[in-house]
C-alpha cells in the first residue's frame, strides 16, 4: 500500500487593492521554479528555461499572474524590433535586442523578464482601464498598459504588459531583471486607473 502523500493546501491569492503598492517577490529564493503539470521541470531547466509565477487578486479587476521568466531562445534571437529595460542594482538602461546576449554574458547571471497578465476569461480581448506601475530598486518608476497583443490564441488575448511598457515615453518589450534576489525582492508594483 503506497504511503499517503499529504495534499498541498490550496491558498487563495492575496487580494491587492487598486493604488496599493506591493512587493510580489518578497523572498525570491524561497519561491520554487514552475514545473509542468506532472511536476517535472521544463525542458532545458535551469540552463535555458525557467520561471517563477505568483498569482494575486486585484480588487475589482481580476486574477493577475506576476511572472519572472527566462528563456535562452528569446535572448539568442532578440531582434532589432525588441528593446528591453535592463534592471541593474542601482540603475537601468534600455538595450536593443541584439545587445541582450552580450549584456547577459557580462552579467554572469540571466535576465528574468518581468510580466503580468490577467487570467479571468471575461477579460479576454479587453484593454483594461488601468496601468501597472513598477518601482525598480533605483527608485525609477516604469509603467505598462494592460491589453492584449496581436494574435488569436487565449494567451495573446489576455490583458498583459508584454510589449506595453514605457519609461519616460520610451517603449520597450519587457524589463529584464538580473536574477539576483536582492534586486528582485525590491521591485514594487501597483495598479492604478488610467487618467
Amino acid at each position: 500500500m503506497p504511503e499517503d502523500k499529504p495534499e498541498l493546501e490550496k491558498t487563495e491569492p492575496r487580494v491587492i487593492e487598486v493604488n496599493e503598492w506591493f512587493t510580489p517577490f518578497t523572498d525570491y529564493d524561497a519561491i520554487p521554479y514552475d514545473t509542468l503539470p506532472d511536476g517535472k521541470p521544463y525542458r532545458g531547466f535551469p540552463v535555458t528555461q525557467r520561471a517563477k509565477n505568483l498569482d494575486f487578486q486585484i480588487a475589482n479587476i481580476g486574477r493577475c499572474r506576476v511572472s519572472l521568466d527566462y528563456d535562452q531562445y528569446l535572448v539568442d534571437d532578440a531582434g532589432d524590433i525588441n528593446t528591453y529595460l535592463l534592471v541593474l542594482p542601482a540603475s537601468e538602461k534600455i538595450i536593443h535586442g541584439p545587445n541582450l546576449k552580450k549584456e547577459q554574458e557580462k552579467m554572469e547571471t540571466s535576465p528574468m523578464f518581468l510580466a503580468m497578465e490577467f487570467l479571468d476569461k471575461p477579460l479576454l480581448g479587453q484593454e483594461l482601464p488601468y496601468i501597472v506601475e513598477a518601482e525598480l530598486p533605483s527608485g525609477q518608476i516604469i509603467s505598462a498598459e494592460l491589453k492584449p497583443v496581436d494574435g488569436n490564441d487565449e494567451l495573446e488575448q489576455r490583458p498583459q504588459t508584454w510589449q506595453h511598457w514605457t519609461l519616460d515615453d520610451k517603449s520597450f518589450t519587457d524589463p529584464a531583471v538580473l536574477e539576483v534576489s536582492n534586486i528582485i525582492n525590491k521591485i514594487q508594483l501597483r495598479f492604478v486607473p488610467k487618467d
